[in-house]
């Protein structure tokens, strides 16, 4: 039995706690409306474009904290980023405290409205008739940590099923 609890301890820690500094382990893409997807490729690089986008499409800059969508729009929160140093040569940016912005990307029109502050924000979503149903979502990479879980229990319950066998209520096996 100890084993078992060996074997389940590092499946967990290899499917879940090894991989949380590699690159692309909670990378993610989350299909929103009119082609447009929110992209995850870092930890403070979560941005809002489309799948194959041109230069002139609209993007929703990093990093994008909270969002959501209907057929006509894409709101989005976005925490300020700035450049970990001044060195030109250094183009890595972390994210400010307690500093956001908000977005407002139309498709009926293609047009951005952003970054804009809570009040500027609630002003344009009353001129541009966002409805109220769509409300900002905190974004998290909750959907990857549970389908590594599902695929952690999965893998469990098949070794346990192989080393014990499956029983039915009677007693009986089906090795």
């Amino acid at each position: 039995m100890a084993r078992v609890a060996l074997f389940a301890c590092c499946l967990v820690i290899g499917a879940g706690g090894c991989g949380l500094g590699a690159p692309g382990y909670f990378d993610y893409s989350v299909p929103l409306s009119n082609g447009y997807h929110l992209f995850r490729t870092s930890a403070h690089t979560i941005v809002i474009s489309r799948q194959a986008s041109r230069h002139d499409t609209p993007l929703i800059p990093a990093k994008v904290v909270d969002y959501d969508f209907d057929d006509r729009f894409i709101l989005a929160k976005r925490q300020r980023m700035q450049r970990r140093s001044e060195r030109p040569n250094e183009s890595y940016e972390l994210p400010v405290p307690d500093a956001y912005d908000y977005w407002i990307l139309d498709h009926s029109t293609e047009s951005l409205y952003g970054p804009m502050s809570l009040d500027e924000y609630n002003e344009e979503r009353k001129r541009l008739g966002v409805p109220w149903t769509i409300r900002l979502d905190v974004v998290r990479p909750s959907l990857m940590l549970v389908a590594a879980a599902f695929v952690a229990v999965t893998a469990l319950l098949f070794f346990l099923r192989r080393r014990f066998g499956y029983r039915l209520r009677d007693g009986s096996s089906l090795r």
